[in-house]
């Protein structure tokens, strides 16, 4: 271990870093219990740029691997702007996450998964008869198998494409909504977010827009962030192009047991309706958002808008 002086150990820790927090985007957190949650865990690591960090020993992190909009030759164009998020311009370097993540392979406190390491942790699980995980490995002890990290390929960010009226169908006309659907199932993914009750909440969301291929869904039902990705697994196939585990064990349950004839994608980003079901939020639209919020000097929220009135801005 090298060692620092005083003057040293002053200098900021980000002169000689590649940036990982500009290329990283944490989504969401949860935890592996049983075979359903693990089972949502292989779903998640089948969509290009979605990693999975094991904090702890406790918590499993979703991260997506894709650099930040507002970057460009390696530095942040919003530098020195009041436009740049806080969040980013208060983060401690002295105390950085990412380092530990991303540059310490043996770092037990701090596990980087891709699908061929996680396959290895979830071959050492032991399950009792309601499959519910009894079992696992020390994480020193996985260490010392897992191959180093390799990052999945990279596919482009997919488009959502243009909304189309909704036909009419009968209940026999109905017997297979997939046929002509763009698979929004297989290049989106959701994770809760709380919604906006401060300034500083806001201010996350701000931060969070920034990266390519994210969005906020607004919907009376709750908030999502939504990450344009492609599952890995979706590509040519006999039919055309679908799902080229169909059929097999590899197809997570999440996919296997989706119920496709009241599909949330279609109602979010398919189908034109008079009263949208989901309003969409991104970086060309943030400041319509934020200009709906009012708050007192200390940040609090004294107007929050209804969903309607959002409605009518968005």
């Amino acid at each position: 271990m090298s060692h620092l002086n005083l003057k040293e150990a002053q200098e900021s820790p980000c002169s000689a870093c590649s940036a990982p927090c500009c290329g990283s985007l944490p989504l969401h957190s949860f935890t592996i219990s049983n075979y359903t949650e693990l089972d949502y865990a292989r779903y998640l690591l089948n969509f290009s740029g979605i990693e999975l960090v094991f904090l702890y020993g406790k918590t499993w992190q979703v991260q997506l691997s894709r650099d930040c909009s507002r970057l460009k030759e390696g530095l942040c164009t919003l530098h020195g702007t009041d436009a740049k998020p806080r969040i980013c311009r208060k983060y401690s370097a002295y105390s950085c996450l990412y380092k530990p993540i991303f540059f310490q392979e043996k770092n037990v406190d701090f596990v980087r998964f891709n699908r061929e390491r996680f396959e290895i942790w979830a071959s050492y699980l032991v399950f009792d008869p309601e499959r519910k995980i009894i079992g696992q490995p020390e994480i020193p002890d996985l260490l010392a198998v897992l191959p180093p990290f390799k990052a999945e390929p990279s596919l482009p960010i997919p488009e959502m494409g243009a909304k189309r009226e909704s036909k009419r169908l009968g209940y026999f006309e109905f017997q297979k909504p997939c046929h002509t659907c763009p698979a929004w199932c297989c290049k989106t993914l959701s994770f809760p977010f709380e919604g906006i009750h401060s300034r500083s909440n806001l201010d996350y969301l701000w931060f969070v827009l920034g990266f390519s291929g994210v969005e906020l869904g607004i919907a009376d039902q709750g908030w999502t962030i939504v990450v344009q990705a492609q599952c890995l697994n979706y590509g040519p196939t006999e039919n055309g192009y679908g799902c080229t585990v169909f059929g097999k064990k590899e197809r997570p349950m999440q996919c296997e047991d989706y119920d496709e004839t009241i599909c949330a994608y279609k109602s979010h980003y398919g189908l034109e309706k008079e009263t949208p079901v989901q309003l969409r939020v991104g970086q060309d639209n943030f400041e319509q958002l934020a200009g709906l919020y009012v708050f007192t000097e200390a940040g609090e929220i004294i107007e929050h808008p209804s969903f309607p009135q959002m409605a009518t801005v968005l």
